[in-house]
């Protein structure tokens, strides 16, 4: 082969090698499908990793109680299992809201929870002195109580910054304060009580309070208000010995006094 070929075949060649990759991607071909498209149903697993169970202590809290009657334990959580101990004690199951039976002095309350991944735990430290302080309220605790706040449930500290206070003679009426009172604050502190019964009158034709029983508010005084129902004319009259006046529609559901609300 003369020289001039070899030249010639090699030009060749190497153009082959520069245009092979064209050759090759403009030479790949596809099918065209073609039919009707079809719903079908595919088995799939889908896992969920646990997380701990959550806990939140309602009652009782770090506070001083002044009552161990039906002393309340109350909580919310999305465990499998609660129990608690009282003082180092035994454990109790329970489940929901219960009652204990505390005695006076200082205690220390354990809540458990748990699930399949673990165990969650709080505890409360709390006091209860039944000398500390006293709320005579016989008058709305009985069969004609309704709404009326049992005071017996709260801590020292939270009867000093109460919300929504009811006290309620289902067959006569009620009186609902609407803002926020210290039920310690009465006349006289000193005697570490505070006597609802003698100081609220809830009654046939009458509806009365003084500020020596229900508490002040944390900056004014309610001093004494009287309401008369004249079922004559189903309208009440005012007596005003304070700070405020009382016209009292008896038909009406409520009337805004100012300091509490009249039912």
């Amino acid at each position: 082969m003369k020289k001039g070929e070899y030249i010639v075949l090699f030009l060749f060649l190497f153009l082959i090698v520069l245009l092979l990759p064209f050759i090759v991607a403009n030479s790949i071909t596809g099918e065209v499908i073609t039919g009707d498209a079809t719903l079908d149903s595919v088995g799939m697993n889908i896992t969920i990793n646990p997380s701990l169970p959550t806990l939140t202590i309602f009652k009782p809290k770090n506070n001083t109680y002044f009552s161990n009657s039906s002393f309340a334990l109350e909580f919310s959580s999305n465990a499998d299992n609660s129990w608690y101990n009282l003082d180092n004690g035994s454990d109790i199951s329970f489940n929901g809201s219960t009652t204990l039976d505390v005695s006076e002095g200082h205690h220390f309350l354990s809540i458990f929870v748990n699930n399949s991944e673990g165990i969650v735990n709080e505890n409360i430290s709390f006091y209860v002195n039944l000398s500390l302080y006293s709320i005579v309220y016989d008058e709305y605790k009985g069969g004609n109580k309704g709404s009326s706040t049992n005071f017996d449930y709260y801590s020292f500290e939270e009867v000093q910054e109460l919300e929504n206070t009811v006290l309620e003679n289902t067959k006569f009426g009620k009186i609902s304060f609407n803002e926020e009172i210290n039920i310690t604050s009465d006349i006289n502190y000193s005697d570490y009580i505070t006597n609802l019964d003698l100081n609220t009158n809830i009654s046939f034709n009458r509806i009365e309070i003084t500020n020596q029983g229900h508490g002040n508010r944390k900056s004014k005084t309610v001093s004494r208000t009287i309401i008369r129902l004249d079922e004559k004319y189903g309208r009440a009259s005012g007596d005003r010995r304070g700070r405020y006046s009382v016209d009292h529609d008896h038909t009406a559901s409520d009337h805004d006094t100012g300091s509490f609300i009249v039912v």
